[in-house]
């Protein structure tokens, strides 16, 4: 399997190509995810349009990913599911898991970018001390 990856402004694109099976390098997926959240990528998008087989250990790769970016207090969606891989996820009962799309364009603008780096610019404020000047209570 061969593994890509590319920037749509914070969002990475991650393009598979070849099967996401037990039998095949799996590791390429995990060590370009790796990269990406070294650099302090949160958002991520996995293409699967060119992916030409999966098994339940691809599944679990899938699911592995999800839970790294998660942990990195990041989101990651699926693209381009084929049907077979559509059918796995739903007989495992993991479609609520993972947000899937048919339209790169529609992933990338479902991160609601601009609500999310608000929100982190109001955490990465320092809070305000609050210490107790009443004049009264020096006298």
């Amino acid at each position: 399997m061969q593994v890509s990856s590319r920037e749509l402004g914070p969002v990475a694109i991650l393009d598979l190509d070849g099967r996401l099976t037990v039998d095949e390098d799996s590791r390429r997926l995990n060590q370009q995810l790796n990269v990406l959240i070294k650099r302090n990528t949160k958002y991520f998008v996995i293409n699967l349009h060119r992916v030409t087989d999966i098994d339940c250990s691809g599944i679990g790769q899938l699911m592995a990913c999800n839970t790294k970016v998660c942990k990195q207090q990041g989101k990651l969606k699926l693209l381009n599911l084929g049907e077979k891989m559509r059918s796995l996820l739903e007989n495992r009962r993991l479609l609520t898991v993972f947000e899937l799309f048919n339209s790169e364009e529609e992933a990338v603008a479902s991160f609601d970018l601009q609500t999310s780096e608000n929100l982190q610019k109001s955490t990465d404020r320092p809070k305000p001390t609050t210490e107790a000047t009443d004049e009264s209570s020096q006298s």
